[in-house]
């Protein structure tokens, strides 16, 4: 009969306070028995998450630079006074100059726009005229109403994240809490509203009595110039 030593069994020692996720353990093998992979740990801060600052009983806060306090307290001032995003929800529409202006909800995740992009787009208006056709003056000149939409639009960027640059970065911005890219983008759409109202579509009302101006024509494949061909030398046959 054999007989085994028991040992006792070793504590296992708790991590400190200050790491996140506790120690550092390979991950289980996966089906194929490959090598598992290694967790790097990060100082958590005081509220036990990632901060900008490190927990006070970590190693890094004994070698703590105090640029790091300013910026830290400023970023927790700046997310005290955060404003939610002012995005588009329902659909509305204003007249401005005679000009219907539609402003479209927001659109998420659109492929091929970057962070986010607001845009106008002219869907309907114009103008037609009537002429003489023995003087070739304009008689009557007629006006179609202009209709634009605004459609702010976000690809990779979120409407609540911080603002990259311009509005939502400058220090009056960051005072008052409207440091998102919602906020960024909503600066675009009130510019350009801002820019109808202070630009009045054209009426064409000079164009009555005058001759319009002929439109250049492109040239037609007819009147283009065409290339000469490359001449080819003759072959000689020698003569016997």
């Amino acid at each position: 009969m054999r007989l085994h030593s028991i040992q006792p069994a070793v504590p296992r020692r708790a991590a400190p306070g200050w790491l996140s996720g506790g120690r550092v353990v390979p991950r289980r093998p996966g089906r194929w028995r490959r090598p598992g992979l290694f967790r790097l740990p990060g100082s958590t801060g005081t509220g036990g998450d990632s901060a900008l600052l490190p927990h006070p009983d970590a190693p890094a806060a004994g070698d703590l630079d105090p640029r790091r306090l300013d910026a830290a307290q400023g970023e927790v001032d700046k997310e005290k006074k955060r404003l939610p995003a002012p995005v588009v929800e329902r659909e509305s529409t204003q007249t401005v100059q005679g000009m219907t202006v539609l402003l479209l909800p927001d659109l998420q995740d659109v492929p091929g726009v970057g962070s986010a992009t607001t845009l106008l787009d002219e869907s309907e208006g114009g103008a037609s005229y009537v002429h003489d056709k023995g003087t070739g003056k304009v008689l009557t000149v007629t006006v179609v109403p202009w209709k634009v939409t605004i459609q702010t639009c976000y690809g990779t960027g979120d409407a609540n994240a911080d603002a990259a640059y311009g509005r939502g970065t400058t220090d009056d911005d960051i005072k008052a809490g409207r440091i998102t890219l919602g906020f960024h983008e909503s600066c675009h759409r009130d510019d350009l509203i801002a820019y109808l109202k202070q630009h009045a579509p054209p009426t064409f009302a000079e164009m009555v009595g005058s001759k319009p101006k002929p439109r250049p024509m492109p040239r037609s494949h007819a009147t283009r110039r065409r290339a000469r061909p490359i001449s080819r030398p003759r072959a000689h046959t020698a003569k016997r």
